[in-house]
């Protein structure tokens, strides 16, 4: 049970090595405190590195971790072996005893590729740049190059599982190295229902060279917006039918605890250059976390162009259709709380995305799947 205690609790601490071994020692101590049971754990003995879930196979190694394995002793070396009865008639007076617990985040990977048969399904090229911090990239596609990765691009994530093969450039680096030939990653989300709406509270929303903040409701023909447009979204369900979400060069659109849903054939995102957007999905309700929305049954593709500025907290979701970034910055600020799962991805120029989901509360107000922090690996 020491071990267990300790091992969930230097898992949280993750990527901190430092932080996870000092809590671990001290999970151990408060436990089985030193003037009762001696030494029971040395720092040597709380051992980081990768956890593979298809063999169930622990690696230790110094780079990124996803797991923390705690091993406690009652030994003779500590002089604190575990003392015996019967066995002492034979002269063993004591043996010794160990325990070992693996313990490592949990919850759905945060950026999936969903497509099982692109070639490329994810396409990082040109400095793109996945960082995701305790979560993992799952590329479902089993084709060859399934994961394509190029031009001094990078991805650090805690786990990169690839359904097919890699393809990388010398100049490309992926930590940890990629799983080939992975299980792949159902959809987290398939259970998510869509928002209730009915008829049309408006038509075609052209917005230029306006500062107007817009109510939720059902835009039929969806919503542009242009010109010098700065743009406010009240807090609520925000329904596009047929019709984009486009914002134009030096337009603004900002909004806190929005949730955008897409569905037809015209409905897509399209942030062109110079672009400034800064959305966050509200933290409670049936869209809980639900930054954008796109019906299942909808095959687009979403746009982040140029030099856009986009700060997106939340889930972005559009599980048909392809995310294609040659925007020069990330698609959401640094260590944003977000998870991106769609059919496909590319991200060109210096494009990417930076997610932390180590933080409790950016759990928490996530979907289900993404709210579990820790868990026994073994």
């Amino acid at each position: 049970m020491a071990a267990d205690a300790a091992a969930l609790a230097a898992a949280a601490r993750l990527p901190d090595t430092s932080a996870a071994t000092d809590v671990a020692l001290a999970y151990v101590e408060k436990n089985m405190p030193a003037a009762q049971y001696g030494r029971v754990l040395d720092p040597a003995d709380v051992e980081f590195g990768l956890w593979d879930p298809k063999t169930r196979a622990f690696t230790p190694q110094s780079g990124t971790a996803t797991a923390v394995r705690v091993t406690t002793r009652l030994s003779e070396q500590n002089e604190n072996a575990v003392g015996t009865f019967f066995a002492g008639i034979l002269g063993r007076r004591s043996i010794d005893v160990a325990a070992s617990a693996i313990a490592g985040r949990g919850g759905a990977p945060c950026v999936i590729a969903l497509d099982p048969a692109a070639k490329g399904s994810t396409t990082l090229k040109t400095n793109a740049a996945i960082e995701a911090t305790g979560c993992g990239v799952q590329v479902n596609s089993t084709t060859n190059a399934a994961l394509n990765i190029s031009g001094s691009s990078s991805i650090d994530a805690s786990d990169v599982c690839v359904g097919g093969t890699v393809s990388r450039a010398n100049s490309a680096t992926t930590t940890p190295e990629p799983r080939e030939h992975c299980p792949g990653q159902a959809d987290p989300l398939a259970n998510l229902q869509p928002p209730s709406y009915s008829g049309c509270d408006h038509g075609l929303m052209i917005l230029k060279d306006v500062v107007k903040t817009l109510s939720p409701g059902v835009y039929c023909a969806g919503i542009q917006i242009t010109g010098t447009s700065d743009i406010t979204l009240a807090p609520g369900t925000y329904v596009l039918l047929n019709g984009p979400l486009m914002v134009a060069s030096t337009a603004k659109l900002s909004g806190e605890n929005v949730s955008i849903y897409l569905k037809g054939l015209l409905a897509n995102i399209d942030f062109l250059d110079d672009a400034q957007i800064a959305l966050t999905a509200p933290t409670t309700g049936d869209m809980a976390g639900i930054l954008f929305f796109q019906d299942r049954q909808s095959h687009n593709i979403h746009f982040w162009a140029g030099d856009s500025s986009t700060n997106l907290h939340g889930v972005i979701y559009v599980p048909g259709s392809k995310l294609y970034s040659s925007n020069v910055n990330l698609i959401t600020p640094t260590r944003a709380c977000a998870v991106l799962i769609a059919n496909a991805l590319e991200f060109d120029k210096a494009s990417g995305m930076s997610i932390d989901l180590t933080d409790a509360k950016c759990r928490a107000g996530l979907p289900g799947p993404y709210q579990r922090g820790v868990v026994l690996l073994d």
